[in-house]
């Protein structure tokens, strides 16, 4: 069996099948892994994708269900908002700026974040994909941006074409890059240049902070710009690159609904060479090969296998012409 890239043997399959009724998810996850030797590009378990695979036999199933419901996602506190006090001013009155990454696990950082994305972002907080680091960016009066990075989408026509890369070896290079998947100056903040300023400032810094929590540098970020909403005049300013437009799927959308607005593909190379780091071959591969899809069974199997046999049989009744 074949799953998020990587192979599942019938035993281990069946040694899963055994322990699943008596650990949890999270166990039997660090179980497959241990004994597949499931590991992420940072050398760790790769737990989040031992846990999809296990939620994806489990609802083809092979394994019986869980012993505990998932938590239910995180939900915006309710009651009445904070009242930001304005924030207006040329950039070089604001002050000196912070950068601070939030940590992995919950923090007061964390919940500062969140509360500002959910108040002031139209997409909320999140949950956001994958590996991902948080910034929080403050001066003097207070938080002034919020930004988040998360794994990059899985296909994207726009940029899979301007970066040359096969398909295999699109699995193989895309933990390479990442998705600036939330991006915040609240409404508050009326401050001119402060967002290429920031956006240039994160960008200088994320490979290096991206490689102290994942022990692997991101060579290209992408992002995705709303038509309509936004005009991308920020990340123009910052040196980004709009290569594509995007056909309104997102990320769910595998029945070709397109029920999402289309967005402008922007993209930032963080090294120049960006494009042939990910077109590079790979001496040992990291993904089991993408097995070849099954052949399509005709509608009309029997008219495609016996219609052209001599059967050597004559049939004389005049029932069956």
């Amino acid at each position: 069996m074949h799953l998020a890239g990587r192979e599942i043997s019938a035993e281990l399959l069946e040694e899963l099948r055994q322990q699943a009724p008596h650990c949890s998810r999270r166990a039997l996850a660090r179980e497959l892994c241990a004994r597949g030797d499931w590991r992420s590009p940072s050398g760790q378990p790769a737990e989040m994708a031992a846990r999809k695979a296990l939620a994806e036999l489990t609802r083809g199933g092979h394994l019986p269900p869980a012993r505990r419901r998932p938590p239910p996602p995180r939900r915006v506190r309710a009651g009445s908002p904070v009242a930001y006090a304005p924030i207006a001013c040329p950039l070089a009155l604001l002050g000196p700026l912070e950068f601070i990454v939030l940590p992995a696990g919950p923090s007061a950082l964390s919940r500062e974040w969140n509360e500002l994305l959910d108040q002031c972002h139209y997409l909320g907080a999140g949950p956001l994909c994958g590996a991902q680091l948080r910034y929080l960016v403050r001066g003097a009066q207070g938080a002034v941006a919020a930004l988040a990075f998360s794994a990059a989408a899985l296909q994207v026509t726009g940029r899979d074409e301007w970066i040359g890369w096969p398909a295999a070896q699109r699995r193989e290079r895309l933990h390479l890059v990442v998705n600036n998947s939330r991006w915040l100056i609240p409404a508050h903040v009326q401050v001119y240049n402060l967002a290429s300023h920031v956006l240039a400032r994160v960008l200088a810094r994320l490979p290096t902070d991206w490689y102290q929590r994942y022990r692997y540098t991101p060579v290209l970020v992408e992002t995705f710009v709303e038509h309509g909403r936004f005009a991308g005049g920020c990340y123009r300013a910052a040196n980004w690159q709009a290569i594509g437009v995007t056909q309104g799927r997102g990320r769910q959308d595998r029945t070709h609904q397109r029920a999402v607005p289309r967005k402008t593909l922007w993209v930032y190379p963080l090294r120049r060479d960006a494009r042939a780091v990910l077109r590079q071959e790979l001496a040992v591969r990291r993904l089991a090969p993408k097995p070849a899809p099954a052949p399509a069974r005709p509608a009309d199997w029997a008219g495609t296998e016996f219609g052209r046999a001599r059967l050597g049989v004559v049939c004389h009744n005049p029932r069956y012409g």
